[in-house]
């Protein structure tokens, strides 16, 4: 059976169809996704970036100076100017946050990649950041990491699910989220997840696990009945 990882267990939690889905499709990295990624380069392993990227000055990807570029970069993802400059100006702001530097200059290894196991099933994963004080931290892009919109945003993408899974793993204590904006003014701000929330984390680490072991691999979607569709609870006490 396939090793799960955070974002096969996010999809099954949205149906066993997404798992599916997640599972069969041809992986293509999304505009976020790239960006996403380059700044993870920049920030935790700039070592890498010669060798992992070159920037096109070209204006546009098409001709003989386009196809010549991309024979001699054929092993490397190809970026311009623009989404470097971008990328490394938020880049920059992470390394220039004393908070995240912190963090940064306790961690003893990054992109560490990550196999164990749970209730029976086999997992792996990759952590941003090892720190020698008993800790792990992920670094996460956002559009806005203004605490009151950052933690709905976190809870509405699950990343309690991802601490459970990865605190579990390592078995550390504390984590954290190092919130990055993507617009100006690229504002920085770290996260600490509480223990209730973490606790709430490996609830629902434990309640998928189990939906998952009793699942027969078959389709299914969101329900099997038919659902009532009603007023919001804010609404169903006012009067119209």
């Amino acid at each position: 059976m396939k090793r799960l990882s955070y974002s096969a267990l996010s999809a099954f939690k949205k149906s066993p169809n997404h798992l599916l889905a997640y599972w069969e499709r041809d992986f293509v990295s999304s505009a976020a996704q790239a960006k996403g990624s380059l700044i993870h380069t920049l920030v935790l392993e700039p070592e890498k970036y010669d060798t992992d990227y070159a920037v096109y000055e070209g204006k546009v990807r098409r001709g003989k100076e386009w196809e010549a570029f991309k024979a001699v970069n054929s092993d490397k993802t190809i970026i311009n100017t623009n989404e470097y400059f971008e990328a490394r100006k938020i880049a920059d702001k992470v390394l220039e946050s004393d908070l995240a530097l912190d963090l940064l200059m306790r961690t003893t290894e990054t992109e560490q990649h990550v196999e164990w196991e749970y209730g029976g099933l086999g997992f792996h994963g990759f952590i941003d950041g090892v720190g020698e004080d008993d800790f792990i931290f992920d670094l996460k892009t956002c559009q806005c990491s203004e605490p009151s919109k950052f933690s709905k945003d976190a809870f509405n993408y699950g990343y309690y699910l991802q601490a459970a899974m990865y605190l579990q793993a390592t078995k550390k204590k504390d984590y954290y989220i190092i919130a990055a904006e993507t617009q100006a003014p690229y504002n920085v701000q770290v996260y600490k997840l509480t223990q209730d929330l973490i606790d709430y984390g490996l609830n629902q680490y434990k309640m998928l696990v189990d939906e998952f072991v009793t699942w027969n691999g078959e389709q299914i979607g969101y329900s099997q009945t038919v659902e009532e569709l009603d007023l919001p609870n804010c609404l169903k006490n006012n009067s119209f």
